[in-house]
């Protein structure tokens, strides 16, 4: 059956998600409950025993992944006019595609005055 979201969802997670919340299996007292909810206690109770990976995925999932801070200084930046900005501007734009794709990438490129504040 194709993805009810017009292909705004991939097929893998529509999939999953079909999955576990339709089936349905005996936890260990017995009860049917639906794999999602066994998933979750057993993401739970790896948290209650302090495991880090379950504690950052419920919070993660509850609170939202916590927002990178950026800090820029612009008064070290020259003033560029004309072509100059817009080299520079597309200078930006190629380190941050980069940074993008491979955060690793970004060390090996050179980055220029301005783009060096766009480094951590």
């Amino acid at each position: 059956m194709p993805s009810p979201h017009n292909g705004t969802v991939s097929p893998w997670r529509w999939a999953l998600a079909e999955a576990t919340s339709q089936m349905i299996l005996e936890d260990e007292t017995g009860q049917h409950v639906r794999v999602l909810d066994l998933i979750a206690k057993k993401v739970a109770r790896a948290a209650l025993i302090g495991e880090s990976w379950a504690i950052q995925e419920i919070g993660n999932r509850l609170d939202g992944r916590p927002a990178q801070a950026v800090t820029l200084s612009l008064a070290e930046t020259p003033r560029l006019e004309g072509p100059a900005r817009l080299a520079e501007l597309a200078r930006r734009i190629a380190y941050l595609r980069a940074l993008a794709a491979e955060p690793e990438a970004g060390a090996g490129l050179e980055a220029g005055p301005a783009v060096a504040l766009l480094e951590p």
